[in-house]
């Protein structure tokens, strides 16, 4: 309610409070003229109120039609343990950058002259890299390089495109404070107290791990390809951006990786059939949804993630008629908006099962510590190959990550699909 609003309300009661003391006070006689004629002020003031109150009530009616819808694509602002306020990322927002060192380079330029030794061809950055890169060949990205790869590997990324909130950590670890319990509203009698019920609230703890890719790339393609540069930073950032989404997912949480959403306490419809099979179709997906409702997850914000298999076998659905099985109106929304990833893993048997999340991936959170570090070598070998012997730049691209997921009973698990 606006401030006019309210000001208009109390004017008007303030009035009708006025004019009943006014006939308390005349009860069996007869108005004053002065009297009658305050009245009549009042009732003529009270009709313009009146009349205020209804075109700014329409006012407020019409600017919550046009207001941004709860759940809409948007970054809430968290505060660090230390007071710091953080800006989160939203699915549209960019990496923060903290210089213009190394504006207008790329990947591939910095790479090569890692490897040549001439860092004439970078301009300034030169001298920072050649006297910060060790023996191995390693160097940290400049800030710019290192916001555009990150920032790529974001896109990239389901659970960010679900609506996954980034946030960037200064340092190695960071606190959250997130609600553990909501408050239960009551009601009262008069003169009696207000029913009591508390919020309460948890911590949870952001420490970056380290989560590396590594990419092979030829001498003749970082030599004389004229888009090396888009080459190797969309292999990059596509390889850092799949195993973002099964650790962001399938994290085990053990060791050094990080705790992924499918290991959380979270809601689960357990299906155990294919979505073939008679009377099933798309009742999972509404039953999951039920859950949702029933935890008052923001149903605005919902997303639906599922694997390449499910969603093959979504597409496949068809009715008594052999046409394409509509989804239930609630759900169509959600059914056209899917997305589907190659992390979410088909597990063999006899049938073979999948599954999906559906939830609001704004409760999740991917921290990132800052940029990404790249090592080159024409020496690396592993059990498939050697750098040297296949005339190859090996490029080792690692950043420290961590996830966390704010209200788990906001995501359900479709598990057990039959495809």
């Amino acid at each position: 309610m606006s401030r006019d609003h309210l000001a208009a309300l109390q004017r008007r009661g303030n009035l009708l409070d006025e004019a009943d003391a006014i006939m308390a006070a005349a009860t069996g006689k007869d108005l004053s003229p002065t009297k009658a004629a305050r009245i009549d002020a009042i009732v003529s003031e009270v009709k313009r109120l009146e009349s205020d109150i209804a075109v700014l009530k329409q006012k407020e009616l019409k600017n919550m039609a046009l207001a941004t819808p709860v759940g809409a694509p948007g970054a809430p602002t968290f505060r660090g343990a230390d007071g710091r306020t953080i800006k989160a990322l939203g699915r549209k927002d960019r990496m923060p950058v903290t210089d213009a060192e190394g504006a207008g380079l790329g990947i591939g330029d910095i790479i090569k002259a890692s490897l040549t030794g001439n860092f004439s061809e970078v301009g300034t950055l030169g001298k920072s890299l050649s006297a910060g890169m060790g023996s191995s060949g390693g160097f940290l990205l400049p800030s710019p390089l290192s916001a555009s790869v990150l920032d790529l590997a974001r896109a990239k990324t389901v659970t960010v495109q679900a609506g996954a909130i980034t946030v960037p950590m200064e340092s190695g670890s960071l606190t959250i404070a997130t609600v553990a319990s909501d408050p239960v509203p009551g009601w009262r009698v008069e003169h009696e107290a207000l029913p009591s019920s508390d919020m309460s609230f948890s911590a949870i703890n952001l420490t970056a791990r380290s989560c590396g890719v590594l990419v092979k790339c030829s001498e003749e393609l970082l030599r004389y390809s004229a888009n090396a540069n888009e080459v190797i930073t969309n292999s990059i950032a596509a390889a850092m951006a799949l195993e973002l989404d099964r650790a962001a997912l399938h994290g085990t949480g053990l060791s050094a990786e990080p705790k992924g959403l499918d290991n959380h306490a979270i809601g689960e419809v357990d299906v155990s059939a294919s979505l073939g099979d008679t009377g099933e179709g798309y009742a999972a997906f509404a039953a999951a949804l039920g859950k949702l409702r029933a935890a008052n997850a923001n149903e605005q914000a919902t997303a639906l993630v599922v694997s390449d298999t499910l969603a093959t076998s979504m597409d496949s659905l068809v009715d008594s008629t052999g046409q394409p099985l509509m989804p239930p109106r609630a759900l169509a929304g959600l059914i056209d908006r899917r997305l589907s990833s190659t992390a979410i893993p088909t597990v063999a048997g006899t049938p073979p099962t999948t599954k999906g999340f559906l939830g609001d991936f704004s409760q999740f959170l991917i921290g990132l510590s800052g940029g990404v570090a790249i090592e080159v070598s024409r020496e690396a070998s592993d059990s498939s190959g050697s750098a040297f012997k296949d005339l190859q730049v090996w490029i080792r691209a690692y950043a420290f990550v961590d996830f966390a997921c704010l209200r788990p009973s906001h995501f359900v698990r479709i598990k057990n699909v039959e495809v």
